[in-house]
């Protein structure tokens, strides 16, 4: 069954022996599925081990295959440490070749050639066939078997393959029983025996038995009569069975036996027959040494089971033997299952065609190394072993190939053979990308092809070290082998040695004739070449040589050796291989004969071509061959004939008689018949080709057309005005502009001739003149190489002027202002610069190198142009002068009703003032010109301050006629009184006046009196009952804000009138009112005394007050009478008492006693009461005191505190020393906790005068009422406050997120860590998270990826946070948030195409998005998957983009093509971003397109002279039209772009002709762009057609363009969209986004290096722009400091620079933009929320004020002010964020009350027109 199963398996392996067999009697034919199937089949049936050992071998093999790599997967050759026992690897024992009269070792042949008579046991030498041996036997005759042995033919043809288990007919039971077969699969290869340790190109290997390959020669390849001859001399045969002289023991004992001498002579016979036929040194002898390790290794083998290069050491395996045997297996070739030595060299080694050793080649590669000299084989059962790792001998230094030149058809292994070329010393490093081979059948003309990127078959290249290590290796498949087959190999990509680094570019060609070793050699029957005529070019690289091939019939001719010869060597020579080398101008023959006289012949022509003409203009350079023809349209424009020249007239030349096809590049230029003749047509530029004999040569001949007829010229402008202005520092500021001068027509001489020549001259140079040198970063492009035949021809393509401004000064006499001339010579623009006010004239005039004007034909007309330059001065003014004015909106209600002094005016007089009205002054521009100023002076614009004032109400107020205040509402009978009106607007006036920056500016003054007048004028009083009170307004006199509205009260008799006031402010009347009372005069109130109570005295003291300590007021209940107040009133009866604040002070009773009256008092507390005492006289006599009580125990800050277990810090308190009545504070001498129970679980620490309260260890949760005992030193009492306790265990409150994802495909990307908590972090620490850090920079936290962390890595840990003030720490669950995001490229495009017969091999290809690349360090590789060329792609690291290139471009390809790039500094490891590009090579003609077929100008007024637009040329199919496209050295073969009218458009060709537009081709980046503009001329829209071309080497491509034209005013032309907000609070975080667009101009927007927008429009001064850092947008903002309102529509207008495509620029203002701003809600709060104040200590607590805005910064609060209770209160805020409350003793503040004071909250950046925020904070009064 076992058997069976193995049929199967080797039922395939049967059928292709057999097919080969057949081959080596006729033909072969397998395909190359078969073989890859046996290969297949093979590595099936392999042990594991034997698999494992291929499969490493082909993974080696892969990596090897990139030509681009030295060394690749190496195996370790055994060191001295890895033998047994630490012995040395054995010493080498050569054998030596035996001397005269010697008889060599045995089994070893002396070499051929040798003299000697043949051992006993020898065979004779070549020639010596028919003597007899001593043993009286004759060699055998062909078809016999060497010994006497005879073999059945099928036999000898059905050689199986696998080993079948049965034993050799040679070998007997006895070695039957001892050497069983044992291999049990089909027949298998090791991996060959790779050499290491190489450290120059052929290494000097570090393996001791292995010395430097010796200097050799090249190989040479014996003919086919000497093959069969060696043959004869020395037969092999494939059926000499492995017969052991000593046998082998697989068991213990082990013995590795050795081979009998007729089995290594076989094997020996055959290796050196093989490396006779390749060409290499067939003295290889045989080592004992060798022999023995051989032998050994292959016991190892045996008994392991396995083929292994490094065997162990089975149990029981001598030292000694191991040694040996491993040194054989690791510097062997091992094989197993082929039966015999000889069938494994061949059929094994030889072939090497296996799938796991196809891409190395490796054991025929060692077999053919020239330099063995030595060898040795060894076999046990199925396995072999041949020692191959000896280089000794001498080397090759050109190439060894197999199949060889002459190739016997025996030694084929069927059509599967793979095909070798090893090359020597003499070549460089083949590199598997650039190699390409071909193979062609030269009895059917079949051909292969191989290269990197496509192969017909098997392609591989190899360059590591087995025997010659630089090994081109391919397979052709479909393939027939018979004994008559001829092949040609030609093999390009190679490079030859040369001592450069990259070496000289060559092609290896050789002819493979097989034949058969049984047919005698037939005589030479013919010789064929592959070619009868050739056609060289003298010195021309490329074309100046060329290999014939001569095929010799029949293949197996004896002698194939040729003599070529050439007829005449002074036109051309031959070498020995056929390779024919132009000498001179002529004709002769090569011809190649074989040694019998057949004989083939090829014409050779040798053409050395040039061009010639007896035109005027015509010049030619006969080294450089380049050639130039001038025409002049007025001057010289007769025809010029060019003629083909094929060598020197003067020797053997003449005009070349060959085919010639004559091209013009532009026939708009210049014509040219088929004679050569070339007709100048218009002016510009053209290559007139001539194409010799269908493109052996292409010669070109630069036409240049010119027009010396003077052109018409203008000014860009006929007149502009300048300025002088001075900037903030008083400097001079100098306005400079560029002057530009348009010609028609565009393309005269005068325009391209050169540089300097418009001589520019300013007739008054103290009103403008010229600058002398250029302001760094203008730019300025010239017309040139314009119009239809607008052409690229020169390296800049520009012409005159190309350096804009380079005013060379040149006639200048005159320096006017510093760097400034009033004469200069330069290109068609200058810049002018103001000098001083006045006009002048700035002139330009074409002149000739010598500064003269030039005259056209007449001699009278030259070419000149002005402008009118007007200069205009800024008026001076300095800072202090400015005016300060103030308006009262309420009538004035623009900026025209506010007026200026003389020579000021508004700029914006209509500006309306009702909306801006607030509490802040608002700037505005204005002008300033004094009176008489002239013409030329220009205003001075400044922002002013003005100060809007609006009054919304009044109210009235009244002062004594002293100006004291007066409170209440009474007058008493005869008093005069002031009362005035109340306004917003006198009060500012006010504070004005005290303001240094206006009380004395005249303007101020000036409008305030006219407020003041108005508001005296405006103010009508009047009375309810005059004959109580009258009233009049305030008399004349000096006018002030306090007086302006005040009226004069006279108190006539008892009784009440209203006093009304009407105040009429244009179209509104506010009124206000008060009824006021008036009484007789009062009696006399006299106070005697308070009980307790002592009277304070003191300067400025304005109440009576009275003090007293509540300690003297102690009684024995509650609510008792405890003081009293003693007083008189004459004429009362009864006297009324009341408190102001009864918690402090209550009135009990009031009655008479004695003469007067008492009061009773109870004294509650301390604090202040307001008593107030009213008697019932007639007069109502009323007098107020303040009773102060004072009190000496001290107040808490807190009623109660909470205390967190889980905290260290514990809670501050505060104690507030108590006040004596006099104001002085009472001492705190000491404070301690109570020693009740509760009090003692905590402790109290004082730092600073604040203390600190603590739970004790062991403390619970809860609520405690302790108490602090505080000692009072003045009084000498300690006081028991009582504090709530609250106990709690809570964890700190936080909470961790991270800000974004990690993104893994970017390389140490990192992302915050928040953690949101009121705490102080001061440590953090991370576990689980493996693949992640955490890392601390700047006090903040950042997550980043350690290499190697994927999406799948762990990305759960912990987190432990410590926190300052917090026991231990706390611990939380956090996942890593990762994502994997490849930056996005937006390539130019998807798809190319090249063209290679077109010479158009690379392109290049753009990005739209550049940014998104590091180009300076990304790196490209790129998959051409199933391409069949070579391709490249190379990073462009100056433009930012990728260069595709193509070689052995040779037929129709299309593919998608996978480029990866990566990036090691920025990418994560490995990363790559891929871009599939569709590649197409099409062997036809490319087409061009553009990459916008339409372009538009805009013929506005506004943009004429400006507008330019430009389209890039590419290739139809993709791919940007490069200039290096098929470029070599010289400058004549790169690709020509230009712009030429279409013919059907007579009005395109209008355009032109009248210079209204003009075209021109310019190079960007490499890259090819037609640009088109204006010529500063009207032009009526409408669509226009031209035509753009592209030319290289005769070749013309076409492309329609059309030119749209528009009128589109500026209005229209430019969009401006506006989205977002402007918050005032938010300035920095808030913009409103303006994105411009280009609706009918062309160009681009010029940003600035600091990205500024400049501002136009009423409110510019109020906003700043800038663009944003993408340049796609602007940003609007608000200026910091400026005062802006809500509900105002403010406008604004950006003014923009458009730079079009010739670099020139324009200002140009957008639409307006019309906007509100808004304030965003602000949450304000106030800490604490309730704060505790203490009656009779009046102290003060802090109150902090904090505003939060949702997703904005926190805004700047300016001012905190209380609002109520102020009698009560005072607050100062310092803005900081703190501010202190204090406690008046006026006793307004009444104890026991809580009140809830407003703060109101201003922001420094809030509108003006918006209220402020008010928050509240309790306050409670103990």
């Amino acid at each position: 069954m076992g058997n069976k199963k193995k049929w199967k398996r080797t039922l395939p392996v049967l059928l292709a022996a057999l097919l080969w067999a057949e081959g080596t009697l006729g033909t072969v034919c397998a395909s190359e599925s078969v073989i890859q199937g046996l290969s297949a089949e093979g590595k099936e049936t392999m042990s594991g081990e034997n698999a494992d050992i291929c499969e490493e071998t082909t993974a080696e093999t892969e990596k090897a295959e990139e030509g681009d790599k030295s060394a690749l997967a190496e195996q370790e050759t055994p060191g001295e440490e890895e033998y047994p026992d630490g012995e040395k690897q054995p010493e080498q024992s050569g054998t030596e070749t035996p001397g005269e009269g010697e008889q060599p070792d045995e089994g070893v042949n002396p070499a051929p050639g040798e003299t000697e008579t043949p051992g006993e046991g020898e065979n004779p030498v070549p020639g010596e066939a028919d003597a007899p041996d001593e043993g009286g036997e004759m060699l055998p005759a062909e078809g016999e078997q060497p010994d006497g042995e005879e073999t059945d033919a099928s036999a000898t043809e059905e050689q199986p393959t696998v080993s079948e288990n049965t034993v050799s007919e040679n070998t007997t039971e006895e070695e039957e029983n001892l050497v069983p077969e044992d291999w049990n699969g089909e027949p298998t290869l090791g991996e060959p025996p790779l050499m290491t340790g190489g450290t120059g190109r052929y290494a000097a290997y570090s393996d001791q038995e292995i010395s430097p390959m010796a200097a050799g020669s090249g190989h040479r390849t014996p003919g086919v009569g000497e093959i069969i001859d060696r043959y004869k001399a020395y037969p092999w045969s494939l059926d000499v069975a492995n017969g052991y002289s000593v046998t082998p023991s697989v068991s213990a004992p082990y013995a590795a036996g050795h081979l009998k001498d007729n089995s290594l002579e076989n094997a020996m016979n055959l290796l050196n027959f093989i490396r006779y036929v390749a060409g290499v040194p067939t003295d290889v002898t045989l080592s004992e040494d060798y022999t023995e390790k051989a032998q050994a290794g292959a016991l190892l083998n045996r008994v392991g089971g396995k083929l292994d290069h490094k065997p162990g050491q089975p149990d029981g395996f001598p030292d000694d033997l191991y040694q040996t045997g491993y040194a054989g297996c690791s510097n062997g070739n091992i094989a197993a299952g082929y039966g015999n030595i000889a069938k494994t060299l061949l059929n094994g080694w030889m072939y090497d065609g296996d799938a796991a050793n196809v891409n190395t080649m490796g054991h025929r590669r060692w077999i053919l190394n020239p330099s063995m000299s030595q060898t040795g084989f060894g076999a046990v059962g199925s396995y072999s072993v041949m020692y191959v790792r000896d280089s000794k001998g001498s080397g090759i230094t050109d190439y060894v190939a197999w199949p060889a030149q002459n190739m016997p058809i025996e030694l084929m292994n069927g059509s599967g053979t793979p095909w070798t070329l090893s090359l020597g010393s003499d070549y460089k490093k083949a590199s598997f990308q650039s190699v390409t081979v071909t193979l062609k059948d030269i009895t059917n003309n079949k051909s292969w092809s191989f290269s990197g990127s496509n192969a017909t078959g098997v392609f591989k290249v190899n360059v590591e070290y087995y025997g010659m290590p630089n090994c081109i290796i391919f397979r052709p498949s479909n393939v027939r082998y018979n004994k008559d087959s001829q092949f040609q190999v030609t093999v390009s990509g190679i490079k030859l040695e040369d001592g450069t680094e990259n070496g000289k570019d060559t092609t290896l060609s050789y002819n493979v004739d097989f034949f058969s070793l049984k047919e005698e050699p037939a005589e030479v029957a013919s010789v064929a070449l592959d070619r009868d005529t050739l056609h060289l070019l003298k010195g021309v690289e490329g074309k100046q040589e060329e290999t014939l091939l001569a095929a010799v019939q029949p293949g197996n001719a004896r002698d194939k050796e040729l003599t070529w010869a050439s007829k005449d060597e002074s036109v051309a020579t031959v070498d020995g291989n056929g390779k024919v080398t132009a000498v001179g101008v002529g004709t002769t023959e090569i011809s190649a004969t074989a040694k019998n006289g057949v004989q083939d012949v090829c014409t050779v022509k040798v053409s050395d071509y040039s061009l010639q003409s007896d035109a005027n203009g015509f010049f030619a350079d006969k080294e450089t061959k380049t050639y130039r023809l001038s025409f002049d349209l007025t001057m010289n424009a007769e025809q010029g004939r060019l003629v083909v020249m094929d060598g020197d007239p003067a020797d053997k030349g003449g005009e070349a008689t060959d085919a010639i096809r004559w091209i013009s590049e532009n026939e708009t230029v210049a014509a040219v018949d088929t004679d050569g003749t070339v007709t100048p047509l218009s002016v510009g530029e053209t290559l007139v080709w001539a194409d010799v004999d269908n493109g052996l040569e292409m010669l070109q001949c630069v036409v240049t057309v010119e027009d010396s007829k003077l052109p018409q010229i203008e000014m860009q402008e006929t007149a502009y005005t300048l300025t002088i202005r001075k900037d903030a520092d008083g400097n001079t500021q100098r306005e400079s502009r560029r002057l530009r001068l348009y010609f028609s027509p565009s393309d005269s001489k005068w325009v391209n001739g050169g540089q300097n020549y418009v001589k520019w001259t300013s007739a008054d140079p103290t009103v403008a003149a010229f600058e002398t040198d250029v302001a760094p970063g203008v730019k300025d492009v010239t017309d040139t190489e314009e119009g239809p035949g607008a052409e690229e021809g020169t390296d800049t393509e520009e012409g005159p002027g190309a350096e804009e401004g380079t005013d060379t000064g040149e006639g200048s006499d005159t320096e006017t202002e510093s760097g400034t001339a009033a004469l200069t010579i330069s290109g068609n623009t200058v810049a002018v610069t103001a000098v001083g006010a006045g006009e002048t004239t700035i002139s330009a005039v074409i002149v000739n190198e010598e500064g003269t004007p030039v005259t056209d034909s007449d001699g009278e007309t030259i070419a000149e142009a002005s402008c009118a330059v007007t200069v205009q001065e800024e008026a001076y003014l300095a800072d202090r002068e400015l005016p300060r004015p103030v308006a009262l909106t309420n009538t004035q209600t623009t900026l025209k009703d506010v007026t200026l002094p003389d020579g000021w005016s508004w700029k914006e007089p209509d500006t309306a003032l009702a909306q801006l009205t607030g509490g802040k002054t608002k700037k505005f521009a204005a002008l300033y010109k004094p009176a008489g100023a002239g013409e030329h002076i220009l205003p001075a614009e400044r922002l002013l301050d003005v100060r809007l004032l609006t009054v919304e109400n009044i109210s009235l107020g009244m002062r004594t006629a002293e100006g004291k205040a007066q409170e209440d509402f009474v007058l008493t009978k005869g008093q005069n009184s002031i009362i005035y009106v109340n306004n917003s607007a006198a009060d500012t006036l006010k504070q004005l006046d005290e303001n240094e920056e206006y009380k004395n500016n005249d303007c101020y003054k000036t409008q305030r009196d006219d407020i003041l007048r108005d508001m005296r004028k405006n103010i009508i009083w009047s009375s309810s009952n005059t004959n109580v009170i009258s009233v009049e307004p305030a008399a004349d006199g000096i006018l002030t804000a306090d007086n302006a509205g005040s009226a004069k009260l006279a108190a006539k008799s008892a009784g009440s009138a209203t006093i009304k006031a009407s105040y009429k402010l244009g179209k509104k009347t506010c009124q206000a009112s008060v009824k006021l009372t008036v009484k007789e005069a009062g009696g006399t109130l006299t106070i005697r005394g308070v009980e307790k109570f002592t009277r304070v005295s003191g300067a400025g003291q304005a109440e009576e007050r009275y003090t007293g300590l509540l300690s003297a007021f102690q009684t024995e209940q509650p609510n008792q009478v405890n003081s009293k107040i003693t007083l008189t009133l004459p004429g009362a009866a009864k006297v009324t008492a009341k408190s102001g604040n009864a918690k402090v002070v209550a009135v009990k009773s009031s009655a008479a006693e004695g003469d007067g009256f008492a009061v009773s008092l109870i004294v509650k507390a301390a604090g202040t009461a307001q008593i107030t005492l009213t008697g019932n006289d007639a007069a109502k006599t009323s007098r107020t005191i303040w009773l102060v009580v004072g009190d000496a125990e001290p107040g808490l800050s807190d009623e109660s505190v909470t205390l967190n277990l889980m905290q260290t810090d514990g809670e501050w308190i505060s104690l507030y020393p108590a006040k004596s009545p006099e104001g002085r504070e009472y001492r705190i001498k000491k404070v301690q906790l109570g020693t009740d129970e509760k009090s003692t679980k905590f402790k109290l620490e004082e730092v600073r005068g604040s203390y600190n309260i603590k739970a004790k260890s062991g403390t619970k949760t809860g609520t405690y009422r302790i108490k602090i005992c505080v000692a009072v030193e003045e009084v000498g009492t300690t006081y028991e406050l009582p504090l709530t306790v609250k106990v709690v265990s809570k964890n700190p409150v936080y909470k961790v997120k991270q800000a974004r994802k990690l993104n893994l495909f970017c390389k140490n990307d990192e992302s915050l860590l928040q953690i949101d908590t009121d705490e102080i972090l001061t440590r953090l620490e991370y576990s689980g998270l493996a693949d992640y850090t955490i890392e601390k920079r700047d006090g903040c936290y950042y997550i980043k990826a350690e290499n190697g962390a994927t999406l799948k890595s762990v990305k759960k840990g912990k987190l432990t946070l410590y926190f300052s003030g917090w026991q231990g720490s706390y611990t939380t669950s956090f996942t890593v948030g990762v994502e994997k995001k490849a930056p996005k490229l937006t390539w130019d495009t998807k798809k190319v195409t090249l063209y290679p017969q077109a010479g158009i091999q690379s392109l290049w290809i753009g990005i739209k998005n550049p940014e998104a690349v590091s180009w300076d360090s990304v790196t490209v590789k790129k998959s051409s998957g199933k391409a069949k060329g070579n391709y490249d792609v190379e990073v462009d690291r100056e433009k930012g983009g990728l260069l595709l290139s193509g070689k052995n471009l040779n037929q129709t390809d299309s593919f998608n093509m996978q480029i990866f790039l990566s990036d090691a500094q920025n990418w994560a490891q490995n990363e790559t971003v891929t871009y599939t590009l569709q590649v197409r090579v099409k062997m036809g003609q490319p087409a061009i397109a553009l990459e916008n077929k339409t372009l538009q100008l805009n013929a506005d007024a506004a943009y004429r002279g400006y507008d330019a637009a430009s389209t890039a040329v590419k290739w139809k199919d993709g791919g940007m039209l490069w200039e290096s496209d098929g470029a070599g050295e010289n400058k004549k073969e790169r690709i020509r772009v230009s712009v030429y009218c279409d013919p059907k458009d007579a009005r395109a060709k209008a355009l032109v002709q009248n210079s209204k537009v003009i075209f021109s081709v310019t190079r960007e980046n490499g890259s090819y762009h037609v640009a088109a503009r204006l010529n500063n001329k009207a032009v009526d829209a409408g669509s226009y057609k031209y035509i753009v071309q592209a030319a290289k080497d005769g070749k013309i491509w076409k492309t329609p363009l059309t030119l749209k034209v528009v009128n589109t005013a500026p209005a229209k032309a430019v969009k401006l969209t506006a989205k977002g907000s402007i918050d005032v609070l938010n300035r920095e975080g808030s913009f409103m986004t303006l994105t411009p667009a280009l609706k009918a101009v062309s160009g681009e927007f010029a940003i600035p290096a600091d990205r500024e927008v400049r501002l136009a429009g009423r409110d510019a001064h109020l906003f700043e722009a800038r663009w944003r850092e993408d340049g796609k947008a602007i940003e609007l903002r608000a200026k910091r400091n400026e005062t802006l309102v809500i509900k105002y529509q403010y406008t604004v207008a950006p003014i923009l620079t458009l730079r079009n495509v010739n670099g020139e620029t324009v200002e140009i203002s957008t639409p307006a933009v019309k906007f509100k701003v808004k304030q965003g809600s602000v949450k304000v709060s106030a800490a604490p929320k309730t704060a505790l104040m203490y009656s009779g200590a009046y102290n003060s607590v802090k109150i902090d004020v904090s505003a939060v805005m949702k997703g904005a910064d926190t805004p700047a609060i300016e001012n905190v002010t209380l609002v109520g209770n102020t009698d009560a209160f005072a607050y100062v805020y310092n803005k900081e964020g703190t501010g202190t409350l204090t406690m008046k003793d006026t006793g307004r503040a009444v104890k026991g009350k809580s009140y809830s004071l407003q703060f109101k909250v201003s922001f420094a950046e809030q509108a003006d027109n918006v209220k402020p925020v008010v928050v509240r904070c309790k306050v409670k009064v103990k």
